[in-house]
């Protein structure tokens, strides 16, 4: 996706939010549990001592708007909306050291002179498939770790050119990426992780190919980039939930009485 710029505030109070719902449940889950066995008790019965061998799967959701131009212009001279969804699956290797994949969609729509006869629109939308592993560490406590993600993702996809007479064109884009994403994790119960996401540190790389309108031949434009990215729209959300068993390989030898009984 493209850049999104926000504003600091904007950031600052997405951050708020997102702590203060992550605080709520397992404080909620406190109090029912000291409720009802009226004994002192931990927010969560997570062992991350105990995780080595565990699947865990869920989803991450991103969402930005954007827009430019000249300083003290009435309106924008470009306005962009974009979000982004993926599914992961994953496994502890150790307690600490997890991998996995994931697969993806975004989309980003950009406006040139919004609402004037000059309009244009470019449409991007492409599927994303990637491969990670973390690294976890235990900086406060133990219903909180901190990680940082290595990946590599391949992107494949479209673009659509809708200029102001209505004429469409349609390229296609293929992307890369790789690099360290780093986040942090909330436990509200021994199953579900909550996590932020913020920043990248790595290299990215986009390339549309088109017809060139003159000679009737194959181009491919590159958008190459590197370095960090503490953009706003890096800031990603996700859920995701420890399935409550140590491997398939257990669950089909038997090791466990049946689906419903854990």
């Amino acid at each position: 996706m493209g850049k999104f710029t926000f504003l600091g505030k904007f950031t600052k109070k997405l951050y708020s939010c997102f702590i203060a719902l992550v605080l709520m449940v397992p404080l909620s889950t406190f109090a029912q549990r000291t409720q009802i066995q009226n004994t002192p008790t931990a927010i969560s019965a997570i062992d991350l001592n105990d995780l080595e061998g565990k699947y865990f799967t869920g989803g991450s959701l991103n969402f930005g708007l954007s827009s430019s131009g000249m300083v003290d212009a009435d309106d924008p001279s470009t306005t962009g909306t974009g979000f982004g969804v993926a599914a992961y699956v994953g496994r502890f290797a150790t307690n600490n050291l997890a991998y996995g994949v994931n697969l993806g969609y975004n989309f980003e729509s950009l406006k040139n002179n919004p609402g004037t006869d000059l309009e244009t629109v470019s449409t991007d939308n492409i599927l994303d498939i990637g491969l990670f592993g973390r690294v976890y560490s235990n900086p406060c406590g133990s219903m909180v770790n901190g990680y940082i993600e290595g990946g590599v993702e391949l992107g494949f996809g479209n673009q659509t050119f809708t200029n102001s007479n209505g004429d469409e064109v349609k390229d296609n884009i293929g992307t890369f990426r790789a690099g360290l994403v780093p986040g942090i994790v909330i436990y509200p119960t021994d199953q579900i992780m909550l996590e932020l996401r913020y920043g990248f540190l790595g290299y990215s790389s986009r390339a549309v190919t088109y017809e060139d309108p003159f000679t009737g031949d194959e181009v491919t434009d590159y958008n190459r980039w590197g370095g960090f990215d503490f953009d706003a729209k890096t800031i990603t959300i996700c859920f995701m939930y420890i399935l409550p068993y140590p491997s398939w390989g257990d669950k089909m030898n038997g090791s466990f009485d049946g689906f419903g009984n854990f």
